[in-house]
């Protein structure tokens, strides 16, 4: 499963969408970090070809990938710049089905530098 996802994660860090497709299953969903959902394969590469191609020296670095009984987590960090330099830390949770493909992704993102939305939630 480890490797599914690493291969995943390098075919997105290279842009290669082709190489990102033949990871996912046929019937797929992804779900956003704002509840978005795309709920088909083809719709997720599109997505990710019109969101991520144009953003300039775009990279994910993975931090740790944790297998655990049919679900993959991993932890990466997404930069890019887009007018200045970004780097987004993120969790994406994946569940790989039986059939060895990646069924459903799941995107939790950290909002650096945010304030808290509740008085005292600030570490």
């Amino acid at each position: 499963m480890g490797s599914l996802v690493d291969q995943y994660l390098v075919a997105l860090d290279s842009k290669d969408w082709e190489g990102l497709a033949s990871t996912l299953a046929p019937v797929f969903e992804r779900v956003g970090p704002f509840r978005d959902i795309i709920g088909s394969k083809d719709g997720y590469v599109q997505f990710l070809d019109r969101v991520v191609t144009p953003l300039e020296d775009y990279h994910l670095q993975p931090v740790r990938v944790v297998p655990s009984d049919g679900v993959v987590f991993a932890e990466v960090v997404e930069s890019f710049v887009y007018g200045e330099k970004m780097e987004v830390p993120e969790v994406l949770v994946f569940d790989v089905g039986t059939d060895g493909l990646i069924g459903r992704v799941q995107v939790y993102m950290m909002h650096v530098g945010q304030e808290p939305p509740v008085p005292g939630a600030r570490a």
